[in-house]
């Protein structure tokens, strides 16, 4: 083989390239292992300088972890059964009394139309694309209702992506309800994102009684009140009017003529719904033949007072204002019952951004529905919904966690041999919980059900670092050192594992928080527990735990274990 001096420069060439390369990380390794060592002995000299403030440096802890349950429970930091996506879809649902012609009804769905599409040419200039993809508009159906008829009708529209769009879902509808102005002859016109799960409605108070009028009256009064949370929009209860309707009822001595109410309203139906006279043929095709009154007299009810009613043994047509009070009234579209009482629901949607569900539920327990009994002692309220149905899910979390952090503690009690060395190692878990709540508060978004689940799997991510550092005490004091110098050379010891370990998991979940997909969106509060929930709890562990150590020393139950008495072995694997 023949090596010519140009072959050998390139050879060189390429050698001296890979040298720079291994050289280049070479260096940066070394850096890093020089950052790492300074990093291990600055927590030795800072757990030094804490163990002799070990009092204050707990006590501070633990004022924090007060203030962030404080946070939680006074309302800094919003608690919602589940992150608020901005979504594709937005419905615009109309009402109309009952009885409305399909003529009225299709007159106000071009109205909403024609306000819609002025709404989305004022965001022609912030959107790259057109806002508003396609428009479907349905008649004789509306979700926020059960029943169907010519005065129910909702549009649907489709928009730009979420991924794709500037606006949110609520600055369009404010928009949209701003072009389009008030709608007199609208029972209700809502504007909502149509929403998906087991949440249920944000706000539902369910009235529950035997008086109709009275529960109308209650109703009022609670969609009155809640009027004036800020926030709350599409108030709107399921107690409708129904159509207009005559009451008749016999005027005294009619009944003594031989005219009774079975008379009167076997004449009546066949005029106003119609008799079949007679059944033809034509050809192969059969025909039925019903009588009644035609289309304008039905629509027609000036002259209902003289419609004739024929005397059956006479035949003597007389008037039926004659014979009858008649009483113009309405009914109900529906009558709801639960638990054989008559009900009504009130619900309300919520804007996140301002208030939540369980915010303006909690006050208005304190408030409205505290005098709720002594105003109408008849009635009787329930919580439903979102508030109900969080209660639920939150009481079976609590359940899971309890019994998870109890079987942690037989299993660390059986290896330590110990009932106090576990609950050194468990501490790590309210720790986590400082992590958790600041972490939400500096991502700016609500505490949830997600979050919570990403707070309870922590219970059994964060005790692994404890328990590094327990072992390495009980092996530390093994070999004669004391208490309090183990438990500031454990944490030097094992700096690199516990930081190592946690930087992993952080640098695996951290990409997760800032998705933008919006199948992503509900997992983002599960991740923000845990990674700023194990970022606290580690940083915490290293200096907090030796200090913990040392206290229940100076209470004598952390005492150095004779040889006989320690359980664990002189090897420690990770």
């Amino acid at each position: 083989m023949l090596s010519l001096p140009n072959h050998l420069h390139h050879a060189l060439s390429k050698h001296s390239k890979s040298a720079k390369v291994t050289s280049f990380l070479g260096q940066i390794k070394t850096q890093f292992e020089t950052q790492f060592k300074r990093s291990q002995n600055g927590i030795l000299i800072v757990n030094q300088q804490l163990i002799k403030y070990r009092y204050l440096v707990l006590g501070s802890v633990l004022g924090l972890l007060l203030f962030c349950i404080a946070m939680l429970a006074s309302g800094v930091l919003k608690f919602t059964a589940f992150p608020d996506i901005d979504g594709d879809v937005v419905q615009g649902r109309l009402l109309l009394p009952n009885g409305t012609p399909f003529e009225k009804t299709q007159q106000l769905m071009q109205q909403i139309e024609q306000a819609l599409a002025r709404t989305a040419a004022s965001f022609a200039d912030v959107e790259e694309q057109d806002l508003v993809q396609a428009v479907t508009v349905v008649y004789g159906e509306n979700p926020d209702y059960q029943d169907q008829g010519a005065n129910l009708a909702y549009i649907s529209i489709d928009l730009l992506s979420a991924e794709l769009r500037h606006t949110a879902i609520q600055t369009f509808s404010e928009q949209w309800r701003k072009e389009l102005g008030p709608l007199p002859d609208a029972l209700a016109f809502t504007i909502k994102e149509p929403k998906l799960g087991p949440q249920g409605r944000a706000i539902d108070v369910r009235l529950l009684g035997d008086d109709k009028a009275e529960l109308g009256m209650a109703a009022f009064e609670l969609k009155t009140w809640l009027q004036g949370y800020q926030g709350v929009q599409n108030i709107a209860d399921n107690m409708r009017p129904g159509k207009p309707e005559y009451q008749l009822r016999l005027k005294p001595g009619t009944a003594a003529l031989g005219i009774n109410a079975a008379v009167i309203a076997e004449q009546l139906r066949p005029a106003f719904q119609g008799m079949k006279l007679m059944q033809t043929h034509v050809g192969l095709e059969d025909y039925e033949v019903t009588i009644k009154l035609d289309t304008l007299s039905i629509d027609e009810y000036s002259d209902f007072d003289d419609f004739a009613i024929i005397h059956p043994q006479s035949k003597i047509a007389i008037p039926l204002a004659a014979l009858v009070d008649i009483e113009e009234s309405r009914g109900y579209a529906v009558i709801n019952r639960v638990d054989n009482y008559n009900s009504v629901s009130v619900y309300a949607d919520v804007d996140s951004q301002l208030t939540t569900a369980a915010a303006v539920v909690g006050d208005l327990q304190k408030s409205w529905l505290l005098e709720f009994a002594e105003r109408y002692p008849n009635l009787h309220y329930t919580i439903e919904g979102e508030v109900k149905n969080a209660a639920i899910t939150q009481n079976s979390m609590r359940r899971a966690m309890m019994l998870g952090m109890i079987g942690i503690f037989l299993l660390l009690a059986l290896q330590f041999h110990s009932y106090i060395e576990p609950l050194i190692v468990m501490v790590s878990i309210p720790f986590a919980l400082i992590g958790v709540v600041m972490g939400h508060f500096i991502m700016g978004i609500n505490f949830s059900m997600p979050s919570l689940m990403g707070f309870i799997s922590l219970a059994g991510i964060v005790v692994n670092d404890s328990i590094l550092l327990v072992q390495f005490v009980k092996k530390r004091v093994k070999s004669g050192m004391s208490v309090q110098d183990a438990a500031i050379q454990a944490s030097q010891d094992r700096f690199r594992a516990v930081i190592l370990t946690s930087a992993t998991t952080i640098a695996g979940m951290t990409p997760l928080l800032f998705e933008t997909r919006l199948q992503a969106q509900i997992l983002i509060p599960l991740a923000t527990s845990i990674v700023f929930g194990i970022a606290m709890s580690t940083c915490l562990v290293l200096i907090v735990l030796p200090c913990l150590y040392v206290i229940l020393e100076d209470f004598g139950f952390a005492k150095p274990h004779s040889h006989s008495q320690l359980a664990t072995s002189d090897t420690v694997t990770v």
